[in-house]
């Protein structure tokens, strides 16, 4: 799994970026520990994370507790990945009458951290329309 550090001048640009579009940093004293940016857009009531993993996840509010991933302020919310995927066809032999059998997985791409800042953007923008 890739792993990358924000440096403080990310941070910056990411903080800078997020504002222009009127998010507010957002960031408990987990997340702070962890080095994890998380910003809030009020006009979606969505929050927005990026990893030093290299993933990027979007938070919508729901109102059940089932499926419920995260809760923030005391309001519960799903997370999505934001990353884009690959899949991996995997074959497993041949089945008792010859047919050959596949399995296929789905993994996230992990992304850099300008290329998560460009992912969460297009993410914010395309709510917006």
């Amino acid at each position: 799994m890739a792993n990358y550090k924000f440096t403080k001048t990310f941070i910056k640009q990411a903080d800078a970026v997020m504002a222009n579009l009127g998010l507010t940093k957002y960031t408990s004293p987990q997340q702070k520990a962890n080095n994890t940016l998380f910003y809030y857009d009020a006009k979606t009531d969505q929050y927005y994370g990026f990893y030093e993993s290299g993933y990027c996840r979007r938070f919508i509010p729901c109102t059940f507790h089932w499926g419920t991933t995260a809760v923030i302020q005391g309001k519960n919310y799903k997370g999505y990945q934001l990353n884009r995927t690959k899949t991996k066809c995997n074959n497993l032999g041949k089945n008792k009458i010859g047919e050959t059998i596949y399995s296929y997985n789905k993994s996230r791409i992990p992304a850099n951290p300008l290329e998560q800042l460009g992912i969460i953007t297009y993410s914010i923008v395309r709510q917006w329309s």
